[in-house]
């Protein structure tokens, strides 16, 4: 059954025998899928094995389908507007113990804007020669470039810009990180079709220059080429280093020297980076002017000679002072560069194939800045046209966003392969691929535009699951928003195995190759996953790709694999938000951090736009909404303020005093979300209801934080697709008359609060509604829908853990679940909390006797499910974690029996699905010994394949030997064998498993000085340091010793303050936990145990 919200989004629903002789499989699978992106009825929402599914299934029209997948992907569109559309810090904790977050707590999260919002950038002429694509480098080089950091490009990139103000300038600031300048030239333009626009863009933020750079390397480049082909001299030149210790370059006093025409007056090497070493000396690539030069562009009128540069590191800038003020009009840059970009920017990998070595590049800009790669403009919202040109080896292809136009033959064994103009678009949506590339299949959309799948050379494959889903996917897409297609082509391109991070970039989108080449014969769980990840990159073709956001926050749409939203997505939203180191929407993320930071914003503004578009209960209204925001954007950056007014104009459900815009600012303005009460007078009828912050680290706390809230109710006998609708406004409490509709002394009339949970707020009852609830549920718990299962799971054990409720409550009401439940979403939510009290409960005497209960519990769905390890479901998944973390002797048997299977036969590997690796392996590693260690360290060392690894990786915090846990962290503080990633991969399964966790605790305060020296140029890998000490806090003493690191680090532990901050924030959880609710957890575990229950 279905809320009226989310009814209204699957209006085109029909029953399976009516669509039978109107839909192709295909048809079914692709809207079977769509519709599990949002809390529908069990009936969509399974991903398991077939046979739990309903007989009488109900399925969405293909073309009508994606109107499902489509509400997702604009959540987080939209979670994006929220992150942009507010300002302000935090609140003031009351607490010390997160002080840090309080100090500064913008200053280190947000960016400054040093673009002038009169400056915009019309188009960019890029120009890229992959020098390490050169094939003696590949044959003659044995190490991994992405290892060695030797990704070397040279380029060139003309920006056509726009001054739109009569406000003169004295600098112009450009975005550039790690790239060496080599040439600037600056010119206005006479090209009559240059006509100066009057009109004045928004910019997103406008703050003056700020600049701190502690660096004390002074940076020289040795070539600086002007209009006229002149060139400097260093000895002649004025290197200053001011007070903020930003490199200066002066060149009114350097003589000019005239060169050759395109050519440099000598080789060029490499710049010292901030750590002092030197790189290996390179020789520049020359560039020909006579193709690619501001004349063969533009008519230039006047030149401006520029007076000095400067290079801010902190800030990544380069920043030119003309030797006049630039004034209204249109002016071309073109600049020279090199650039060395770091591998979450550019991707370079190598293959052996036949003993001859192939090399395979492409960007990941979507993660990462633009200016990484090539100096520019950098602003989300700064969008502009991109004509791309790209050198390569003869024997290799590129492929880009826009078909190809020309290829010119340099006379050197390398091609420059020529893309047309791409529409208006973001710098981060900029992609493309260079490699030994060949088209394995393709397919076409309503028999007119070809989508090629490309892999590398000699690749077979068993067929392409993905291959007949892409175009009712895009036809669906089309139908729900209006607006076709927007460009010319689509390609999709197998990542090589050490990339697993897929990209929707427009025109151009690569994907895993493990989903890439998933076949009919693939588990289900990754069929399913490729399937959602194909709805979720084809959907940000439009939404992210031909409209995106004004703000760097929330770009990553992979909430798309979601099996159950309320179960994979909101549980976790509600668990990183339940803390008081939660962030508010007003908190800035600095671009740098999106990938890092941005996964709980997005999650919880997914859940916030699904609350609005469940309140508002009109299908049609959200998306005339959305679709005049979508179309009303002839720059396509969208603003949250115009989506709001759109929103008010067409809100109908609204209360005459309340609007949209002010019920979702009291969800965005403040951290964490509401937990909702209902105390029920069973003579009345009515029900006084309650509103407060929930809060895992200060229960008991009293807030000042109220919401409007809107609440969703039915009783025994109410239409679940038509629940009871009242609001709660900025209230304490209110009373509610007449909430059931039975007689009041019937002994099973039951209420339940957030239907589907479209709400973003826990519900706690009385007790004697959650029995009610529970012996409902033991006796038909079809009755509920699967998505409403899931939020009660979730709440009766988040409600226990901070004692608003009793184990002795959340422990009985799952106990239904052993014999009839059959869905994944209920035992996903169950699985994250036994995985919380698993860590909680180690070292304590309740711990055997909550695995025994969980053995007990997880037999009879382990049984049935591990018998189909090869067909893969979620469920699946979910089961044999539960049944090996609780030490259930068959999953023991089974991880011993592979183990002795892989010494004995490395290729029986191949029989273990990918999706069940990872916890093979870390149940091998949690009862093994030295000869396990030496077995997975092996082989994590020689693994060829990123996905491999990774499970290999996440294996080695599951180890219980200290001796083996210390030297995986000397390993990582000594040598240099783990790229950031993987460290990252490596502290994460520490801060999973307590002995390791307690092992990182000590290790990190000892060596903490030494992790700052050796990691100073990465955040992620310090911040993965701190969250490895997750686990290790579960005592008073620990906590003190924990405070006193704090204080005797504050300066360095200001840097990764929120990291910290969730360490303390669940060790008070941890400490309360074991304090005041283990004694109640053993007494009832061991009285159900004895009895067996």
């Amino acid at each position: 059954m279905l809320s009226n919200a989310e009814n209204a989004w699957n209006l085109c629903v029909v029953k399976m025998h009516e669509q039978s002789e109107k839909s192709s499989e295909k048809d079914l699978e692709v809207a079977a899928n769509m519709a599990q992106f949002i809390g529908g009825p069990a009936q969509f929402m399974t991903s398991d094995d077939i046979k739990y599914r309903p007989t009488d299934g109900w399925f969405v029209s293909y073309k009508k389908a994606a109107s499902i997948v489509i509400f997702l992907i604009f959540v987080l569109i939209v979670a994006g507007l929220i992150g942009w559309y507010s300002h302000s810090t935090p609140t003031k904790r009351v607490h010390d113990a997160l002080s840090l977050i309080n100090d500064g707590s913008t200053k280190e999260m947000a960016k400054p804007s040093h673009i002038p919002p009169h400056v915009r950038p019309l188009k960019y002429w890029l120009y890229f020669k992959p020098t390490i694509m050169d094939y003696n480098n590949i044959n003659n080089n044995d190490n991994n470039s992405n290892s060695d950091n030797s990704s070397i490009l040279t380029g060139r990139v003309i920006i056509k810009f726009q001054i739109e103000s009569s406000n003169r300038l004295q600098k112009l600031s450009l975005n550039a990180v790690n790239i060496t300048m080599k040439r600037y030239e600056l010119s206005l333009s006479i090209d009559e079709d240059s006509k100066v626009s009057k009109k004045r863009y928004k910019r997103a933020n406008e703050t003056n220059l700020v600049v701190e750079n502690n660096e004390k390397n002074s940076q020289i480049i040795d070539s600086l080429l002007g209009e006229n082909d002149t060139t400097w001299d260093d000895k002649n030149s004025t290197i200053a280093t001011d007070e903020s210790n930003k490199v200066i370059v002066n060149l009114e006093n350097d003589p000019n020297i005239p060169l050759e025409n395109g050519t440099y007056g000598k080789e060029e090497t490499g710049l010292v980076p901030a750590n002092g070493t030197s790189p290996t000396d390179f020789k520049v690539s020359k560039i020909k002017d006579d193709w690619f030069s501001v004349n063969g562009i533009g008519k230039a009128d006047e030149i401006v000679q520029i007076k000095e540069y400067e290079i801010d590191r902190v800030n990544g800038l380069h920043v030119i002072h003309p030797t006049k003020k630039l004034e209204r009009g249109v002016y071309f840059l073109m600049i020279d560069f090199e650039a060395n970009p770091s591998n979450d920017v550019l991707y370079v990998v190598d293959s052996n194939t036949n003993e001859e070595k192939k090399r395979m590049m492409g960007t990941l800009l979507k993660t990462a800045e633009a200016s990484r790669l090539f100096p520019l403009f950098d602003e989300i919202y700064l969008r502009a046209i991109f004509s791309l040109s790209v050198e390569r080896p003869k024997e290799m292809r590129v492929l880009s966003n826009m078909p190809l136009r020309s290829t010119k033959d340099t006379s050197d064994n390398w091609l420059i392969d020529t893309f047309n103009d791409t529409p208006l678009i973001s710098p981060h949506n900029l992609a493309f691929v260079v490699g030994n590339l060949e088209v394995v299949d393709q397919t076409s959309i309503n028999s007119e535009m070809s989508v090629k799948f490309w892999a590398e050379f000699n690749t077979t494959s068993q067929g392409f699951y993905l291959l007949d889903k892409v175009e009712p996917t895009i036809v669906g897409l089309t139908d729900v928003l209006s607006i076709p297609y927007w460009l010319p082509k689509l390609d999709l391109v197998c990542l090589p195995w050490k990339i697993v991070r897929s990209s929707g970039n427009p025109g151009l989108i690569t994907m895993r190759k493990s989903l890439f080449y998933a076949d009919d014969r693939s588990p289900l769980v990754t069929r399913t996953e490729a399937l959602k990840t194909l709805i979720g990159l084809l959907g940000e073709q439009w939404l992210g790709g031909r409209v995106n956001m004004k703000s760097w926050t929330n770009i990553d749409p992979s909430l798309g694999s979601a099996h159950s939203f309320v179960s994979d997505v909101e549980t976790k939203a509600m668990e990183s938000d339940g803390y008081d180191s939660s962030r508010s929407f007003r908190v800035k993320i600095n671009p740098l951090r999106v990938r890092l930071l941005s996964m709980a914003r997005n999650m919880r503004g997914a859940c916030l736009i699904r609350m609005l578009h469940a309140t508002i209960s009109n299908d049609t209204a959200f998306r005339i909404a959305y679709k005049k925001l979508l179309t009303s954007q002839n720059d396509g950056s969208v603003d949250a303020t115009e989506f709001w007014n759109f929103m008010n104009e067409e809100a109908r459900e609204f209360p005459d005093n309340l609007s949209p815009k002010e019920m979702i600012d009291t969800w965005i303005s403040q951290t964490g979300y509401p937990l909702v009460t209902v105390l029920r007078n069973y003579e009345e009828g009515s029900a006084i209801v309650r509103q407060k912050k929930f809060s895992y680290d200060e229960p008991t706390a009293e807030k000042n934080d109220l919401w409007h809230i809107p609440l969703t109710y039915v009783g025994i006998n109410d239409d679940w697709s038509n629940p009871k609708r009242e609001w709660l406004k900025k209230e304490r409490e209110q009373i509610f008359h007449n909430v059931t509709t039975i007689d009041k002394i019937n002994a099973t009339d039951w209420i339940l609060f957030n239907v589907n949970k479209t709400g973003y707020y826990r519900v706690n009852y009385d007790e004697k509604n959650w029995l009610l609830l529970a012996m409902a549920l033991d006796e038909n718990h079809e009755a509920f829908p699967v998505e409403t299962r899931a939020s009660l799971v979730d709440d009766v054990f988040a409600l226990a853990a901070v004692g608003s409720s009793k184990y002795e409550t959340a422990f009985g009401f799952i106990k239904y679940m052993q014999m009839k439940e059959r869905h994944y979403a209920p035992w996903s939510a169950f699985a994250h909390h036994v995985f919380k009290l698993n860590n909680v409960l180690y070292e304590t005497s309740a711990f055997l006797d909550f695995q025994e209960f969980l053995q007990k519990l997880i037999t009879p769905l382990y049984n049935e499910m591990a018998e189909n390890l090869e067909e893969g479901s979620p469920l699946t998944l979910v089961a044999v974690k539960l049944a090996c973390i609780s030490e259930h002797s068959k999953c023991l048997d089974w991880a011993k029996q592979s183990f002795v299977q892989l010494k004995r036969n490395p290729s029986f590997k191949h029989s273990i699905p990918m999706y069940i690796r990872r916890t093979l392996y870390c149940t091998i590693a949690r009862h093994g010994g030295r000869n396990e260690w030496d077995y997975i360290y092996q082989k994590a060392r020689n693994s060829m394949k990123a996905e491999e690894k990774y499970n290999l990786l996440s294996s080695f915090g599951c180890f219980q030997i200290p001796s083996v846990l210390q030297s995986i962290i000397d390993e990582i503080l000594q040598d240099d064998r783990y790229n950031d990633d993987e460290i990252c991969m490596i502290l994460k399964s520490f801060s999973m498993n307590p002995i390791a966790s307690r092992v990182a605790y000590k290790s990190i305060m000892y060596n903490w000085k030494n992790i700052l020296r050796r990691f100073h140029d990465s955040y992620s890998v310090i911040r993965s340091f701190i969250l490895a000490m997750m686990n290790s806090v579960t005592n008073e003493q620990d906590l003190m010793d924990l405070h006193t690191f704090w204080e005797n680090n504050y300066e360095s532990i200001k840097t990764v303050k929120y990291a910290a901050a969730l360490v303390e924030s669940k060790a008070n959880l941890a400490i309360s936990l074991i304090k005041n609710y283990s004694h109640e957890i053993k007494q009832w575990l061991k009285d159900n145990n004895d009895s067996g229950a």
